[in-house]
């Protein structure tokens, strides 16, 4: 079998996007990706929003990608999606940490801060 190029829809990850200069200053926003076509039900959980199941469901489009993009100041966050019930890390992201409390691996994201002196040259 030979690719005859990258299947890119499948190489997702959580990012941070460039906002738009009209956006809440400090706020960037984070786009969460997993490839799992077989899910049914995909949530994050973290520190960013006290690692509460119920705050943020990811949509699935029909190539089986789940995506949710959210607004986060900047700082380092840890995280864990939940697929149908059962944690996991971010298969994407090699950065992992400790979470102190349960002693359990979790993905980690650093939020930049904005340059604002870039945005200014536009």
């Amino acid at each position: 079998f030979v690719l005859e190029g990258k299947d890119t829809d499948r190489q997702t990850k959580t990012i941070v996007l460039e906002d738009s200069a009209n956006e809440e200053r400090d706020l960037r926003t984070v786009k969460f990706q997993i490839y799992l076509p077989d899910a049914e039900v995909v949530r994050v959980v973290g520190n960013f929003n006290d690692w509460n199941p119920e705050h943020d469901f990811l949509k699935k489009d029909r190539k089986g990608v789940f995506t949710l993009e959210k607004k986060l100041l900047p700082g380092e966050y840890h995280y864990q999606f939940i697929v149908d019930g059962e944690y996991m890390l971010d298969t994407y992201n090699p950065a992992t940490n400790i979470k102190v409390d349960t002693n359990e691996s979790v993905s980690s994201l650093l939020v930049p801060e904005r340059n604002y002196a870039l945005e200014r040259k536009m």
